[in-house]
């Protein structure tokens, strides 16, 4: 049996729907914490609270009978070919059904209309006449008071991108519907056969990697740092790699995008000891920090509704930080804060009395991540708004010389995450060995520290030791740069 999600990732790689359909999957964790009661809600907004509302593994025979029997339906699973759809919510009305599908983000996408159009085709061959086509989304700009009011949260419309002037959506889905014989007759092939072949595309590595990557292309792991294929943004690289070009250094000019991380690469190549740093660029940005150092990171847990009074749709709460100050003479002290539930308060003024009132704030992603969430703070609470602010002005982005090129180390191999950076820094440093490695593992402990659970001393221990490992990673990464800088200064100097 397919499912609906599967059309996509055989459209996208047949050799990805092979190897999910086939492999075990791996744990679930969801990025975004979703209330159990977000059905319930929606059915309350719609005014649909006797809704019949389907089960995981229901039998799908049974839902035509389902629907002559109730007026509205929530979950309801279909089938048709071997295909398996949910339809999230469904009116009988006089001229035939209304369906309901949900939208996460603001505005519909052509992968949306065409996952519309994909459902609608199994309700359609199961003999159902469609009236309607809504779309319910979350209202960006609601903010949480005093309760939550579905009225305001919650968007319905019949239109494209709720644009009457783009037409409605029952004319896009049914522009876009086609038969989908052909290409489940072509899933089922591919899903009876051997697997697949591993072909390269841009679908690999478009936005985060994927999970099979390394699965499909494993013999990447085993080439020399210097490989051409770890040149970073090329179009050209696989193709300059089968002309006989392997190494960075080989790289033919005319298919280069003449990146600055580009050209540190190449010249990293070029080097004795694969290193290559532009002195004058880092000297001129660490002479620019301002002591006491106080290396900090931040963990965070992204709510789609809003669940405290004063925050939005898609917020995010700060339960944790780790900070590592620095002084002149380089000692080292260590703050750190973890709560639950709304701990946003306590957060903030636990950085307020942590944090020195002068020096440089540095974060790894620090415009991307810790600023963001600073700002945020301060729009929350506007009587801290001030202090936060100035936070905000202090911080220094410690990924910025690893991404601009400034420094390229060719152990790198492409690539300038913090967990990427430490063991080059220090191989005896590793998230390997941690119960925590990352940041979706320490959302996921965070839920279960909120809720009644016998193992939260331990639960604590775990995320203090691995946020506690993020700031302190960025000493590491720090007095590594000034190791290097000051070996090139030692070098120019004979």
């Amino acid at each position: 049996m397919f499912h609906i999600s599967d059309i996509k990732k055989y459209s996208v790689c047949p050799k990805s729907f092979w190897l999910s359909s086939h492999g075990e999957r791996s744990p679930f964790i969801a990025y975004n914490h979703l209330e159990e009661g977000f059905s319930l809600m929606i059915a309350e907004r719609l005014n649909a609270s006797g809704a019949y509302i389907g089960s995981r593994g229901m039998d799908a025979s049974q839902s035509v009978k389902l629907c002559q029997e109730y007026e509205w339906l929530s979950k309801i699973r279909f089938e048709y070919k071997n295909l398996r759809v949910k339809i999230p919510f469904m009116h009988k009305v006089k001229d035939g059904w209304d369906i309901y599908f949900l939208a996460m983000s603001s505005l519909s996408s052509h992968d949306d209309i065409q996952f519309y159009a994909d459902n609608i085709w199994v309700l359609k061959e199961n003999g159902f006449i469609i009236h309607k086509i809504y779309v319910i989304r979350l209202n960006g700009d609601y903010l949480y008071e005093d309760f939550l009011n579905l009225q305001d949260l919650f968007t319905l419309s019949e239109y494209v991108n709720d644009d009457p002037e783009k037409g409605t959506l029952i004319e896009s889905v049914f522009e876009k519907m086609i038969d989908l014989t052909p290409i489940l007759e072509e899933m089922q092939e591919c899903y009876d056969a051997k697997i697949p072949i591993s072909l390269k595309n841009k679908n690999c590595i478009r936005k985060n990697r994927c999970v099979y990557y390394e699965n499909c292309f494993e013999n990447e792991q085993k080439l020399p740092d210097d490989s051409i294929l770890t040149l970073s943004s090329s179009q050209y690289k696989n193709e300059m790699k089968s002309q006989g070009r392997e190494r960075l250094k080989d790289v033919d000019l005319a298919k280069l995008e003449g990146t600055k991380m580009q050209y540190a690469q190449i010249m990293a190549d070029q080097s004795e000891d694969g290193l290559y740093i532009d002195e004058l660029s880092l000297d001129t940005w660490l002479k620019s920090w301002e002591y006491p150092y106080s290396f900090i990171d931040f963990e965070w847990e992204t709510y789609v509704l809003p669940p405290y009074p004063g925050l939005m749709p898609y917020c995010k709460v700060p339960f944790q930080y780790s900070l590592h100050i620095m002084d002149e003479s380089n000692q080292v002290q260590h703050k750190e804060f973890l709560g639950i539930h709304d701990c946003r308060e306590e957060f903030i003024l636990s950085l307020i009395e942590n944090l020195p009132n002068h020096g440089s704030i540095v974060a790894f992603n620090a415009e991307g991540a810790e600023k963001l969430r600073l700002l945020e703070l301060a729009e929350q609470f506007p009587q801290y708004a001030e202090k936060l602010k100035e936070f905000c002005d202090r911080m220094v982005d410690l990924s910025i010389p690893f991404q601009n090129g400034t420094v390229y180390d060719l152990r790198m191999r492409g690539y300038s995450s913090l967990k990427v950076l430490l063991p080059i820094c220090d191989p005896s440093l590793t998230y390997h060995d941690l119960k925590i490695q990352d940041g979706m593992m320490a959302v996921a402990a965070w839920r279960k520290l909120c809720e009644e659970n016998e193992d939260k001393e331990e639960i604590r221990k775990n995320l203090l030791f691995y946020c506690g490992l993020d700031s302190y990673s960025m000493i590491v990464v720090y007095n590594w740069l000034i190791k290097q800088l000051r070996k090139e200064e030692k070098n120019e100097s004979f």
